[in-house]
């Protein structure tokens, strides 16, 4: 499982589309994403003047080789999507409002 944090109002322009797309996906080439481990220091990092935010929880296996794990902040590997989220990868969205709690 690998997770894309986003905005609720970002979500609900493709809550009922077949795929989903993030603008980094136009502006760099690919939608950021991360492990379990690394949501919350992404959260502190992007994340702490929004008051309420969504992760998607995708299948990795859905994803193909669309997926790929990279170095990015701090030569840490994060994992990127080379394409648009086809919406059965998605298998939960879940809200979260700051505090930052109940995280995966």
């Amino acid at each position: 499982m690998i997770y894309h944090i986003t905005t609720p109002e970002i979500w609900k322009v493709y809550a009922n589309e077949e795929q989903y797309e993030a603008s980094s996906l136009k502006e760099e080439g690919f939608i950021h994403c991360s492990t379990e481990v690394q949501i919350k220091p992404v959260l502190e990092r992007y994340f702490m003047a929004i008051p309420e935010i969504c992760i998607l929880y995708l299948n990795e296996a859905i994803l193909g080789d669309t997926l790929r794990y990279e170095p990015s902040t701090n030569d840490e590997i994060y994992p990127h999507i080379y394409g648009s989220i086809p919406k059965k990868a998605i298998e939960r969205v879940v809200y979260i409002k700051q505090p930052f709690t109940n995280l995966p």
